[in-house]
């Protein structure tokens, strides 16, 4: 199933988020309203850990820096050169995928945060976090690139955790216990 960097994140982000998780549910708690204290610090613990595991995927680099431009701005442009490879075009299809789901927490925890926030606000959120990643990417010089695409496949990653948060929500509400 999963292997490699991202399947070893997963212990990381679930003791983050079990560690984030009381303190957020006390710290809500503490207001007596417990249904909606439930729900913010399943958020806040959700955003700590998706910005604590977005910032280990994507900063730090062990690559050996090399003399390809550092700056990607046209959209798709892995893709498309790879495309006539299977192999390759495969790998820059997983990449993509993997910048989806990376993102999808994130946006989750957005909503779950606050089940108001409008979808334009986590797009922009989405997008202006990733914008920041990539720069310092691009500064970086470590072997990474700053590339468009990132941003675009990391925005979408946001939207569908606005989403999934949307159907967790009105799922909750429709769980609600009469009386």
């Amino acid at each position: 199933m999963w292997t490699g960097p991202m399947a070893q994140l997963a212990p990381f982000a679930v003791l983050v988020f079990l560690a984030a998780f009381p303190v957020a549910l006390a710290w809500h708690a503490r207001r007596g309203r417990m249904r909606r204290a439930l729900r913010v610090a399943l958020g806040d613990a959700l955003l700590v850990a998706s910005v604590l595991v977005i910032l280990r995927v994507t900063l730090p680099s062990a690559d050996p820096p090399n003399d390809l431009d550092p700056w990607t701005w046209m959209p798709f442009e892995d893709l498309i050169r790879a495309w006539p490879n299977d192999r390759a075009r495969g790998i820059i299809l997983g990449q993509m995928g993997a910048n989806v789901l990376l993102f999808v927490p994130f946006g989750c925890a957005l909503l779950l945060r606050e089940r108001r926030v409008p979808l334009w606000r986590v797009t922009l959120v989405s997008a202006a976090f990733s914008v920041g990643i990539e720069v310092l990417q691009g500064m970086a010089s470590n072997g990474r690139a700053a590339d468009i695409t990132d941003v675009l496949m990391n925005t979408l990653g946001g939207v569908c955790g606005w989403i999934l948060g949307r159907a967790i929500v009105a799922l909750g509400q429709r769980i609600r216990p009469a009386g």
